[in-house]
């Protein structure tokens, strides 16, 4: 994919639409304002995905054009198949966003021939996992697609793909063996900042019935499964119902063949995966030694805004919230050096709305709302767990520690002045025990890096 080109953004005018380039390949192939169209062909699609939207860095102007010329209802979808290009799967990502920034009906193509939908939207989310080959404006387009997305839950064929993504199988996955990999300052950005709009407007979306059944794949219940064993059986501890649940899914999921094990594991994997990417794209931006690079910001703030919408839900929320929880997101993104920064101030601010949404006043595991005062009780506990551990593990070098009131030691400052003393590997001990971290024979079995 080549150089982003500047474009003007200035709406065309009439005369200008009748004598473009686009207006004369729909009036030759799709255009319903015309007669005797030309046979398919895989090629324009490609064309006017390199020339004239990719090339231009997606500008509306030419998006307007495809738009009035009905490019997603007249050839686009009609021709969607097993055999189609990225090219014309972003065209699809692309059309359907510009449908929901001009605020009108963006599900009606699909509704109406919903047959490949979910063919669809799978590779949208191979797209989105991509880390080379695939610009950040690509992957905003396909995050903003799937916030859209998960607020169309009301919408049958979208909330079924929901589901599948988001099963409780997923926690097995949390800490899988990855080298995390730096992007390279010379990849291009456009297209992944696509595909993250395209999946904010997914998440927007739910309504919608085929959307909602795409976006519930991604958030049920096999999404634990991305979690150590430590980690998934603290949660699932705190219910019978969804333990057996859960036992249950994975006795079925083992006796599968594996061609049928294999869209279960990437529904259940995909959220995960993305959450690393974001921890990826940050430690780029973070870095000294790369160059600035305006679409990565743009790229953490979409999947930030994705990941709000879908824990905003209660149709997405349960299991993902664990997700962001035990991938230590926040605590990143708190310690990162873009949200000191000027061009950081979003991103301040979309992590802090993030925040406010994890910590929300419902029980993950059981889905009830809880008090003020059964939250506090809640703050309390988690405060007791950690004097337990010093207790356990420390009972002579930490003797004060644990006979203190919770009040006393709540705020990080407390904490470091207790906890400053102790080592490295004293640390770890306090975060396996709280299950923040692999127990030690876990980050053994799973290769775990040790600067975690």
């Amino acid at each position: 994919m080549g150089k982003v080109k500047p474009s003007s953004t200035a709406p065309p005018t009439i005369s200008a639409m009748q004598k473009d380039r686009i207006t004369e390949i729909a009036k030759t192939y799709w255009a319903p304002f015309s007669d005797n169209h030309e046979p398919y062909s895989a090629e324009i699609i490609e064309d006017l995905y390199k020339n004239e939207l990719f090339e231009a860095g997606f500008v509306k102007k030419k998006i307007v054009l495809l738009e009035f010329s009905q490019y997603l209802e007249a050839y686009l979808w009609p021709n969607f198949g097993e055999s189609a290009t990225d090219a014309h799967v972003m065209s699809i990502v692309v059309m359907l966003n510009e449908k929901f920034r001009e605020r009108v009906p963006a599900w009606t193509a699909f509704i109406n021939a919903p047959a490949n939908f979910s063919l669809f939207f799978n590779r949208v989310l191979k797209l989105a996992l991509r880390e080379e080959g695939i610009s950040f404006i690509e992957q905003n387009a396909i995050l903003t697609f799937l916030v859209n997305f998960v607020n169309s839950v009301e919408v049958d064929l979208v909330r079924k793909e929901i589901v599948k993504l988001s099963s409780l199988n997923i926690l097995a996955n949390l800490f899988p063996s990855q080298r995390l990999a730096i992007l390279s300052k010379s990849q291009n950005f456009i297209e992944q900042n696509a595909i993250l709009t395209f999946l904010v407007n997914c998440v927007n979306s739910v309504e919608v019935d085929l959307v909602r059944k795409e976006i519930v794949k991604l958030s049920s219940l096999n999404i634990l499964a991305n979690l150590f064993p430590s980690q998934r059986l603290a949660i699932l501890s705190k219910s019978q119902k969804l333990f057996k649940y859960w036992n249950k899914l994975e006795t079925k999921f083992s006796q599968l063949p594996a061609e049928e094990q294999e869209p279960i594991i990437f529904n259940r994997t995909v959220l995960w995966k993305l959450l690393q990417k974001f921890l990826k794209v940050l430690a780029f931006v973070d870095d000294p030694n790369t160059e600035f690079e305006p679409e990565a910001v743009k790229y953490l703030e979409r999947f930030l805004e994705f990941s709000i919408d879908m824990i905003s839900l209660l149709t997405t929320r349960r299991f993902f919230n664990q997700l962001i929880i035990f991938s230590h997101l926040l605590v990143r993104a708190a310690q990162s050096d873009l949200i000191k920064t000027e061009v950081g101030a979003l991103f301040c601010k979309l992590i802090t709305r993030l925040k406010f949404y994890v910590r929300f006043e419902i029980d993950d595991v059981n889905g009830v709302a809880l008090t003020e005062n059964e939250m506090i009780q809640r703050h309390y506990d988690h405060v007791v767990e950690l004097q337990k551990a010093a207790f356990k593990f420390f009972k002579e070098r930490m003797s004060t520690f644990y006979l203190l009131s919770a009040s006393s030691i709540d705020t990080p400052k407390a904490l470091i002045q207790q906890l400053s003393e102790l080592n490295e590997d004293d640390l770890y001990s306090f975060a396996e025990y709280l299950h923040l971290v692999p127990t030690r024979e876990e980050k053994q079995e799973y290769n775990w890096p040790e600067n975690y």
